[in-house]
């Protein structure tokens, strides 16, 4: 059986905030060059899609960008904003969003979470 060492859990602790922060800004480059290629028309969105708007992709991308600082705060930023979209979307539609992107974007944010969680130790 493999003893962890504090070393051990410090640099794993390193790789996983670095593959979060790498994914969480890849992540809002690609939801920027996809709201940028699609524009946003405010005046055809309706008030329940404005909702979507906040949560999804705004709330997650705010989320990504405050867990660079505060990891706990912006992981779970991410996390329930992802959380009340799915939430959202299946009270005004019937059905869940199709489709891995929208958890391959919000994704960084359990990273964020569990370096959080490890760094307190």
């Amino acid at each position: 059986m493999m003893v962890q060492t504090h070393a051990t859990i410090k640099y794993s602790t390193i790789i996983v905030r670095w593959i979060a922060r790498i994914w969480g800004l890849a992540s809002i480059l690609f939801v920027l060059a996809f709201l940028l290629g699609e524009g946003l028309f405010p005046t055809q969105i309706t008030p329940m899609e404005w909702m979507q708007l906040l949560l999804f992709p705004f709330g997650v991308m705010l989320g990504l960008l405050l867990a660079w600082r505060w990891e706990g705060l912006g992981g779970g930023l991410t996390l329930v904003s992802f959380v009340m979209f799915y939430l959202l979307h299946f009270v005004a539609s019937g059905n869940l969003p199709q489709g891995p992107y929208f958890g391959l974007v919000a994704a960084p944010g359990l990273l964020f979470l569990l370096c959080w969680m490890l760094s307190r130790h």
